[in-house]
């Protein structure tokens, strides 16, 4: 493991260009650790194409990541308090930050399982939060559909605590894309919505081929989108208008592993 003790110092400019450039991180798909257990969970899970790992020398006091970090001392760099806290965007660090480019899962649809797709969606902390709950639930993918935050974004893989690179994930620019996609390979589009027309979710009773829509935070899926999809849905609530984004894809996917046994 090397010392770095001047901000000056060209890993650390090049470090610090990737952590709060998101665009630039983007393009070449970089994401930024900042979680001890995100970065235990992605050596677990062998997604561990690290580029390099900056800690503080306290860090290492800390007998299991000592021997977890050993096989990266190469690409890891002990740098003081002062120049961490140029690394970090949280106001208190846990000591780590990890550069790493990970390994995407492919999706291939099978119409054996359920997936969702998200249009629109603004937050990257519902983005991440909806990948946990897909995976936790047995959903087998996630569509991106239109303009998402991306998924290498800081607080997306923060939310997501890591997971997001084990679920399968699919992107495409436009719905109509997408819907000539879905119906290739067999999907049933649903529409989540409060409208008064649409069917409660638990009345619902197709096992599996689904693949549930999440809209925009603040206004939905629109018309254009709803008229296409093979049912409107809805979940049931009392003295509020909607639910969280997050929330409403976490239910629906419990739904489905609950009542129609998805594998």
């Amino acid at each position: 493991m090397q010392k770095i003790e001047s901000l000056s110092n060209p890993k650390i400019k090049w470090a610090k260009k990737v952590i709060f450039a998101p665009k630039q991180g983007d393009k070449i798909h970089f994401a930024v650790i900042e979680s001890k257990r995100v970065f235990q969970d992605l050596v677990r899970f062998k997604n561990d194409n690290f580029v390099c790992i900056f800690i503080i020398d306290t860090f290492l006091k800390d007998s299991t990541m000592y021997k977890i970090l050993k096989p990266y001392s190469q690409i890891t760099y002990i740098v003081s308090n002062k120049i961490f806290k140029t690394l970090s965007h949280l106001k208190t660090p846990e000591g780590i930050v990890a550069i790493v480019k990970p390994k995407v899962k492919k999706l291939v649809v099978d119409v054996k399982s359920n997936y969702c797709g998200l249009v629109d969606l603004q937050n990257p902390h519902n983005l991440g939060a909806i990948a946990r709950s897909c995976l936790a639930f047995g959903i087998k993918g996630l569509f991106l559909i239109g303009n998402n935050p991306s998924i290498y974004h800081f607080e997306c893989i923060r939310s997501s605590m890591g997971y997001i690179f084990e679920l399968p994930v699919k992107s495409f620019r436009t719905f109509e894309e997408f819907a000539i996609f879905a119906k290739q390979n067999h999907l049933k589009l649903l529409a989540t919505s409060n409208s008064f027309s649409a069917s409660n979710l638990t009345d619902y009773k197709f096992k599996t081929g689904n693949c549930f829509l999440i809209g925009n935070e603040g206004n939905g899926l629109n018309k254009q989108i709803i008229v296409k999809c093979d049912k409107l849905l809805k979940i049931n609530v009392a003295k509020v208008d909607s639910l969280n984004a997050a929330i409403t894809a976490s239910i629906i996917a419990f739904y489905f592993r609950s009542n129609h046994g998805n594998n």
